[in-house]
């Protein structure tokens, strides 16, 4: 294993303290104090925040890694690299358009996961749910902070972009850099709680038409017609929607059923335990993850706290305390 120190000083060493001292407040708060196993997915995107909350900025290695694999299920916690990159979005969008108050209720109520969420947005007197937001959320990535929609302000982000651009160092391709994704008629299937994107180009002319026909009954679609600059919110069935020079499609599956049909609530417990050592080598197997370190020049931090709570979970369920 090698380990490739940061440099005592530098932005990525405080961040790299404030992600891990936000696990150390999580465990106090929800494992010591109220002696709950709070979901991995949650707990990651709090100390994927935590670096704005330090006054360090938006966290643009995040977004990058993001829209390298935008479909990755936001609370199917698999341990892999483009984990992280999904949950730092939807913390940031929490943060920005929810509130800076919103984490702290999430760690000072009984609950977790996405019972976690929506108690604490009733909590701030937020208009939607965990549901509703999601879908708020799915636009606000495609979004970014470049385009505003009038009377809709959570349709963007505030402090990030997401189109092509560099921002902070980092150069982003955007959301729709993915030949595959383009003017094709059988979308992928999607994971419990995630989202993917689609662009449309007129077959000749600059007008075309998009008609959303879903595979499954929970997922919901917006499209965009950017020449005129619309946002249609929740595509209906068999309607053909007109779109001028390109139209983009944002589909959402806004529920805990995977495109396998397997009814979950949220993923509060990992598929496979995986030792520190499995994850690091798989991070370092990982495309996006080489992909980061040649845009920014420097090793990337993998976070292996997972392991250590899915570890204490089976100690804790045996009746043992954790000898760490």
């Amino acid at each position: 294993m090698d380990v490739n120190p940061v440099i005592p000083g530098s932005a990525d060493f405080y961040g790299t303290l404030a992600h891990e001292f936000q696990h150390m407040i999580h465990w106090e708060q929800k494992t010591k104090q109220r002696n709950l196993n709070d979901d991995i997915w949650l707990n990651e995107a709090m100390s994927t925040v935590a670096r704005t909350y330090c006054g360090l900025g938006p966290d643009y290695s995040s977004v990058f890694t993001y829209e390298s694999a935008p479909s990755n299920s936001l609370t199917k916690w698999d341990k892999t690299v483009e984990d992280y990159g999904v949950v730092y979005m939807w913390a940031q969008y929490y943060k920005d358009r929810v509130g800076s108050d919103i984490f702290w209720e999430m760690l000072h109520n009984n609950r977790t996961g996405i019972d976690s969420v929506n108690n604490a947005l009733t909590a701030v007197g937020y208009s939607k749910d965990f549901t509703g937001a999601f879908r708020d959320w799915a636009i606000a990535n495609f979004s970014g902070n470049s385009l505003s929609w009038t009377g809709h302000p959570e349709w963007s982000y505030v402090s990030i972009n997401t189109w092509p651009g560099t921002y902070n160092g980092i150069t982003l391709n955007g959301l729709f850099n993915d030949p595959s994704k383009w003017n094709v008629n059988t979308l992928q299937p999607l994971d419990m709680w995630s989202v993917d994107y689609y662009g449309y180009s007129p077959v000749s002319g600059t007008t075309g038409s998009v008609t959303w026909n879903p595979a499954s009954p929970s997922d919901r679609a917006a499209v965009v017609d950017s020449g005129n600059a619309l946002l249609y919110y929740d595509m209906t069935v068999g309607t053909p929607y007109s779109y001028d020079t390109y139209g983009y499609l944002i589909a959402q599956n806004p529920s805990g059923i995977s495109g396998g049909g397997d009814g979950i609530t949220y993923a509060s417990k990992e598929s496979t335990l995986k030792s520190p050592a499995e994850i690091l080598e798989a991070a370092g197997r990982n495309p996006i993850a080489r992909a980061l370190a040649r845009e920014t020049g420097k090793p990337q931090a993998i976070c292996i706290q997972s392991y250590f709570s899915e570890r204490e979970k089976e100690l804790r369920s045996n009746g043992a305390r954790p000898a760490f």
